[in-house]
């Protein structure tokens, strides 16, 4: 077996050699915060601060504060930083559900550590590139936004708002892009772990339940991420020039979503599969054993034998109960309470979009 050292910041030994790949910039700084003497939250929170506090000294110097605040001079400084702790508790909860997930896998330890250093870095190079990705789509809605939606968010009021946004802007959508490959990275190796490293048995489902939690959270943090910048975007005054009551943004409203809930079941979908073939194979291994066993009855009722017949009648109650647990059995891998809060995340967004249209209108 290879040499190990220990994971930063996850309590896990991984081979002493190279890693597979070189991490991204995202992974490199996340790692440097963990090995800090630094609360990670703390330094976070702090870095939100900070920019908030950055964007309030600006607008406050240029006349626009306090007559013009916005929600946006909160949301565009805090969302520049959001990447950071995002990949730093997701890939907490990819690690944990890794661990709870260990039972039912086939890897042994140098497979095992390789894919727990995969499901928690990114490659440098892919990496970049998605967060050019990121930009990319920036500057197109930049291109679409309609007239006037910068001065009704209260954006660029003066030279120094316009660099210190900008610098904003690059931030959060360069982030955007790399999360997006974050989330899809990790959907990839999920699915590739249920299908390919899993032993699949449907009386001990919690382990296989455990991943489910990374693609819940991941689900969650998009839609989390897409209803704060529904109510950031929300019209103010001028219904015509705010982004949200654009047909691209009810476009990109529903793609967000149907992504976000296609991150969910995706990766858990050969899983299903898996579940559904085990659980119809053990279905049909007890129904030639019901059959066997009233074919057993019926040839001792017919002999008079009524003491065996008797004997008889306990088993095929126990066959039957077990149909009955069997029928019973889900064969999709995640809890009813992740699949509810899933729901309940996906729905939220529209109910923010369709109250605050309601009520910009009517007031």
């Amino acid at each position: 077996m290879r040499p190990r050292v220990r994971l930063a910041g996850y309590g896990a030994d991984i081979p002493a050699e190279a890693p597979p790949y070189r991490p991204s910039l995202v992974d490199r700084v996340v790692e440097a915060l963990r090995r800090s003497r630094w609360p990670a939250a703390g330094v976070y929170a702090a870095l939100a601060v900070l920019c908030v506090a950055a964007e309030i000294a600006v607008h406050w110097a240029d006349g626009t504060f306090p007559d013009g605040f916005r929600f946006m001079h909160v949301m565009l400084p805090t969302y520049a930083v959001i990447v950071l702790p995002s990949f730093h508790y997701r890939n907490d909860v990819a690690a944990r559900a890794l661990a709870d997930a260990r039972p039912l896998l086939t890897l042994d330890e140098d497979g095992y550590d390789d894919l727990r250093y995969r499901l928690t870095h990114l490659p440098a190079g892919p990496s970049l590139a998605a967060g050019l990705g990121g930009l990319a789509l920036l500057g197109l809605l930049l291109a679409i936004r309609p007239e006037g939606s910068d001065a009704a968010l209260g954006l660029y009021t003066s030279p120094a708002t316009t660099a210190l946004e900008t610098v904003f802007q690059v931030l959060t959508w360069s982030g955007v892009g790399v999360t997006a490959y974050h989330v899809l990275h990790q959907m990839v190796l999920v699915s590739q772990t249920y299908t390919r490293h899993t032993r699949i048995n449907l009386f001990t489902p919690g382990p296989l339940y455990a991943l489910s939690r990374l693609t819940a959270a991941n689900t969650m943090f998009s839609v989390a991420f897409l209803a704060v910048a529904s109510i950031a975007l929300a019209p103010s005054g001028d219904l015509d020039s705010s982004p949200t009551t654009t047909p691209q943004w009810v476009v990109v409203l529903v793609v967000v979503l149907a992504l976000a809930g296609g991150s969910f079941v995706a990766p858990l979908w050969g899983a299903h599969r898996l579940l559904a073939a085990e659980k119809n194979r053990q279905q049909d291994e007890l129904g030639r054993r019901m059959e066997s066993a009233v074919g057993t009855l019926q040839a001792q009722v017919d002999n008079g034998d009524v003491a065996a017949a008797g004997a008889m009648a306990p088993v095929l109650e126990g066959l039957t109960s077990a149909d009955r647990t069997l029928d019973r059995i889900s064969t999709w891998p995640w809890e009813p309470d992740t699949l509810r809060a899933v729901v309940t995340a996906l729905v939220a967004p529209v109910v923010i979009y369709v109250v605050t249209q309601a009520l910009d209108a009517w007031f």
